[in-house]
């Protein structure tokens, strides 16, 4: 019986010190857990945030432009059927804001106008009112020089966009 007592002491010690081992491990897997948790969370949230900061920025810049052409539209500085003028202007445009390769915009009067950029320079679609069925598409150079005019039937009819809608109810530029 003595011969057994120290290996059941034994036996319970190391029991006991497998147990604290395991418990060790559970806690701090708990606490690891929870913290890979919160840095996970931290990490998103900085993410959210830089990337609206990031879209905000852009955002902004074309908002600002298109105001400005808004403004000039409606003092009548600009009208859509003076490519020369528009392409100036959204030449510009794009230098300051490089992500944008489209703009698309209408009156109230239902011209259309779209300068489209491209990597030999740029397009230009003009949709008039008064020419049922066909639209106008001029390429330019890079440099700002005409390449090539053509009318193209098309039934592309910019009234039913949701943005010509808004431009004609508040007869302005939208």
């Amino acid at each position: 019986m003595n011969g057994k007592k120290p290996f059941s002491i034994l036996w319970v010690f190391i029991s006991f010190v497998i147990f604290l081992f395991i418990l060790n491990i559970i806690y701090d897997s708990y606490f690891t857990k929870k913290e890979i948790k919160s840095n996970i969370e931290i990490a998103s949230n900085n993410l959210n945030y830089s990337i609206r900061e990031l879209f905000k920025s852009h955002v902004d810049k074309v908002a600002f432009q298109l105001k400005l052409l808004k403004n000039q539209y409606n003092i009548n500085k600009i009208s859509f059927t003076d490519m020369k003028e528009l392409n100036k202007i959204f030449s510009e445009f794009v230098k300051i804001a490089p992500e944008v390769s489209s703009i698309n915009i209408g009156d109230s009067k239902k011209n259309g106008y779209l300068f489209l950029k491209t990597k030999e320079g740029w397009k230009n679609r003009i949709k008039e009112a008064n020419k049922f069925g066909v639209v106008t598409w001029f390429e330019f150079s890079d440099s700002g020089y005409l390449i090539k005019k053509e009318e193209r039937f098309d039934n592309y009819d910019p009234t039913e966009r949701p943005w010509y809608k808004l431009a004609e109810k508040n007869n302005q530029v939208n």
